[in-house]
């Protein structure tokens, strides 16, 4: 027989709801793994869902249809941008859902790999690749790409020491994991003062076929809603085209 670790389950309030600190939520964790017997984890609470036990069952055992993490990538992108502002005093945009913009080309890309839990769908690791262009050249880039790349070194017209930007960025992150995911309406809100999409016409590509409609707005979950020309909109996910720019590449 083996003896079961937990800091909540299915018939208790949910640990970050009884947290008045929640960036104790990840040493809890630590401290559960860390202890005698099989650490058990119950779905969610993983990555900060709350639930009172004295609202009943249903605040307890919600269906999610959707991990959280889905909407990691664009708070990482308003994390990189208030990294990149901090560095050289300029504020980048945002081309949604995951390019970082300076001087309408192309900075930063970033994707976001995550693993689930088969059975659970809980959060097993969140690997998060950015890549900052910083000192590259028109010649580095080629004529092709230049006219879409800019580093921050073209851009400014003086050298960018790495250590700082990447010092930026990991204090940027760290924050974000503090935040994550609590001020979602914060990083909403900044992603949506970022975003250089919307309010222009735009070319949705999918599946090889290319349409152009307006994007209208940013969605509660960072999804694209957009007008088509017969009026209808359409609320578009990360996974469902590529939105290029009418004008260039934003």
């Amino acid at each position: 027989k083996h003896l079961l670790s937990f800091v909540d389950n299915h018939d208790v309030t949910r640990i970050a709801t009884i947290l008045t600190d929640k960036g104790c939520l990840r040493p809890i964790y630590g401290l559960l793994f860390g202890m005698p017997g099989v650490p058990s984890v119950y779905y969610g609470s993983e990555w900060g869902m709350e639930g009172d036990k004295r609202n009943g069952d249903p605040t307890l055992r919600p269906a999610v249809e959707k991990p959280e993490e889905n909407d990691l990538t664009a708070w990482i992108a308003v994390a990189v941008c208030d990294a990149v502002e901090q560095v050289i005093g300029e504020r980048p945009g945002i081309k949604w859902t995951n390019d970082i913009i300076l001087h309408q080309k192309k900075l930063c890309g970033i994707l976001t790999e995550l693993s689930l839990e088969g059975e659970s769908g809980a959060l097993q690791y969140v690997v998060a690749g950015i890549g900052i262009n910083v000192s590259q050249s028109a010649e580095d880039f080629g004529e092709e790409v230049s006219q879409v790349a800019i580093s921050l070194e073209q851009a400014l017209g003086r050298t960018i020491r790495r250590a700082d930007l990447a010092a930026a960025v990991i204090r940027s992150l760290d924050r974000l994991d503090q935040d994550f995911p609590a001020k979602k309406a914060d990083y909403l809100a900044r992603y949506r003062a970022d975003c250089l999409t919307t309010g222009h016409e735009v070319r949705l590509i999918r599946k090889g076929e290319s349409r152009t409609a307006f994007a209208e707005s940013i969605d509660d979950d960072f999804a694209l809603v957009v007008r088509w020309s017969d009026g209808t909109r359409e609320t578009i996910t990360a996974g469902d085209v590529s939105v290029r720019g009418l004008l260039g590449y934003v």
